[in-house]
């Protein structure tokens, strides 16, 4: 119910009239109700009509009647309220509701603001019968009273929203000493108060009620809520006299359990945040079981940092656990912690801005529990290829096993270099464990080969084989891997056989009566893996090509090369080409031209071997034939570029003649 002190004494002439007046009134408007008809209507012009009904909560509209002084018969009127005056020395009108005594709807509330200007408000309601009934009120009405005091009590200010609240930072804050958004009973643990968010909210109004200019200290409440944030207020920029917000008996039901083993010691973080952000020092209490029912109220020791950007810890050792929660923070208003702001957030100076506050925590507690993390790791590229982290009771055993995952990584390829996780499992303990298990790429040994070939075709001039091929080659050989996981392949350098890189020159067989057009097929060195094969092609022409010449019927010896076949036992030995050339003068050479399919460079003056067996060396036309043919060709000398003159053709051909004459009577 509202409390308010009325005097009824008739003290002069102008209050007997007063309430001659409001008699006459009363009376006036009691006998027009017997007679059925309506005493007042609300409307905006009729000043003398009675607005009680405006004030739609009857437990409102009680405590407004009771505090301007009315008997149950007057009506409260606009012109009432706008000549209200309690008395010479107060200038408010207070609304003060016992704690037991709850109003639902503000509604109505609003035609206070016809109050005389001088005369402020003090409202003092306890709010919300239910939850529900609390996320209903419209906080609207108390936009443009003029107020002293605006002290609102609830259980359930969680279930306000924040356009609701919006309205509250709507009111007139120049006027107001005082504020409470305060549970009716802070000492009693309440989880529906207001939250970090609310309080945020609400911090222009707090703002605003801090920096103005009431000339005396302001008291902003918030006990008995859920707040442990109280960082929004840390923009303050100016005071005029010195203020504290009260945030004491705060409720904090933790719902992440943390992990707690009977008898140990744990460390728990300072809940509350300070006005300027800091981690906020209050007395800390827990239960400390020594063994009774509910354990010993000990007070924690601080762990103070002296960096003030680190948060302020409190050890608890050996907590009780009552169903199945550990309690600690602040018992009682005395745990209170206070501070004192000189300062704002930005440097500004402040004037005694003082913050009281305490917190007092539920932590659920469940069994200690380890972590283990098994970490498998590429040991031929140093990454981890994948991890497991395992969790559980301290003294469990886990039932991971490492052999699943082990046996995939082969499939893959790999190959299991080592694994310290133990085979029966890894067992809990407080303190984390670590284990790898190491893998490597498997590989595959390859080995490659690659030959070059050199072949030389003997050939007469009309295509058909005048020797033998020869045929050589060299081989490459290198080793290379191929990994198992990538399927990359990595090969080493190329090595040559023996070290040779080169096909030697080759001597090209002598064929008696015929020139060859290399009589020495050059060596081709260099030789790599990547060379392609190489193809020559010697080729025989009658020494004579205007003489007839028979072609050797006897075939070279089996086994042997070309230029290895030797003429019949016992037979002088063979006259080779480069004597025949050398009987020539030198000028020899420049008969013979030398081809190939191949890049091969020519030799011009090297030895020939003969072929076995006597071949009848015969000629017509003879040094005629030869001037003639010489003198058809324009040769030059590979030394001096110069042109053969015939005589000298003609003298080398009669020196040929004459060398095979010779050579065909040793034969005889």
């Amino acid at each position: 119910m509202l409390t308010l002190t009325k005097t009824k004494t008739v003290t002069s002439p102008s209050a007997a009239a007063k309430q001659s007046t409001a008699i006459a009134t009363s009376t006036s408007a009691a006998a027009a109700k017997q007679a059925g008809t309506k005493a007042a209507t609300t409307t905006a012009d009729d000043t003398e009509a009675d607005l009680s009904d405006q004030l739609t909560d009857s437990t409102l509209r009680q405590l407004v009647r009771q505090a301007m002084g009315l008997e149950d018969d007057e009506p409260l009127t606009k012109t009432f309220i706008q000549n209200y005056k309690k008395s010479s020395f107060q200038n408010y009108l207070t609304l003060k509701a016992k704690d037991d005594t709850v109003v639902n709807s503000l509604a109505g509330l609003d035609i206070l603001k016809d109050l005389p200007s001088n005369v402020a408000v003090k409202v003092t309601l306890y709010l919300g019968s239910t939850q529900a009934d609390m996320a209903q009120i419209d906080f609207a009405p108390l936009r443009d009273l003029s107020l002293e005091e605006l002290n609102l009590y609830s259980y359930y200010w969680g279930a306000v929203s924040l356009t609701q609240l919006d309205k509250i930072t709507q009111v007139k804050l120049d006027g107001i000493q005082n504020a409470e958004f305060s549970s009716p009973k802070s000492d009693t643990p309440n989880f529906t108060g207001m939250t970090n968010e609310q309080f945020a909210r609400l911090a222009p109004f707090v703002l605003g009620v801090l920096s103005n200019d009431f000339p005396n200290t302001h008291m902003i409440g918030f006990a008995g809520n859920n707040i442990t944030d109280f960082s929004p207020v840390g923009g303050l920029q100016s005071m005029t006299n010195s203020g504290q917000v009260s945030g004491f008996n705060q409720y904090q039901q933790v719902k992440t359990p943390i992990a707690f083993e009977p008898g140990s010691t744990i460390e728990v973080p300072s809940p509350i945040t300070g006005i300027l952000g800091e981690s906020f020092q209050y007395r800390v209490r827990y239960y400390q079981d020594d063994g009774s029912e509910n354990g010993v109220l000990t007070v924690a020791e601080p762990i103070i940092p002296d960096d003030p950007t680190q948060l302020v810890t409190y050890k608890l050792v050996n907590p009780k656990v009552i169903d199945g929660q550990i309690k600690y923070g602040q018992f009682s208003y005395g745990d209170t912690g206070r501070f004192k702001y000189d300062t704002g957030v930005n440097g500004q100076p402040l004037d005694s801005l003082w913050l009281a506050a305490g917190t007092l925590v539920y932590q659920p507690v469940k069994a200690a529990e380890g972590q283990v993390t098994v970490t498998y790791r590429d040991d031929t590229t140093d990454k981890i290829l994948e991890t497991e982290t395992l969790s559980g009771s301290v003294g469990e055993t886990s039932d991971y096993r490492t052999q699943t995952a082990i046996q995939a990584y082969l499939a893959q390829g790999y190959e299991l270099v080592s694994d310290d996780y133990p085979s029966a499992g890894a067992t809990f303990s407080k303190a984390d464990q670590a284990f790898t298990v190491w893998l490597k790429h498997g590989m595959t040994t390859l080995s490659d080969s690659k030959q070059v070939t050199q072949t030389i075709h003997y050939r007469y001039a009309d295509g058909t084989t005048a020797a033998p091929d020869y045929q050589t080659q060299l081989t490459f050989t290198r080793n290379g891997q191929r990994d198992l996981v990538t399927g990359t392949t990595t090969w080493g350098n190329w090595f040559a056989a023996a070290g040779e890189t080169s096909f030697p020159a080759k001597t090209s067989p002598v064929l008696a009566g015929y020139t060859a057009d290399q009589l020495v097929v050059a060596a081709i060195t260099g030789v790599t893996p990547t060379s392609g094969n190489y193809t020559t092609t010697v080729t025989y022409r009658a020494s004579d090509e205007g003489s007839s010449v028979t072609p050797p019927t006897t075939p070279p010896e089996t086994g042997k090369d070309p230029d290895q076949v030797t003429g019949p036992t016992g037979v002088g030995p063979a006259v080779t080409p480069q004597q025949i050339l050398e009987s020539a003068g030198g000028q020899g050479a420049g008969l013979t031209a030398f081809t190939a399919d191949h890049d091969a460079a020519s030799t011009k003056n090297a030895v020939g071997t003969p072929i076995t067996g006597r071949q009848p060396f015969t000629s017509t036309g003879g040094a005629a034939a030869t001037t003639q043919r010489a003198a058809k060709q324009d040769a030059q000398l590979p030394q001096a570029n110069e042109r053969t003159a015939p005589w000298a053709v003609i003298s080398g051909g009669l020196s040929l003649v004459l060398v095979g004459l010779l050579w065909w009577r040793r034969q005889d």
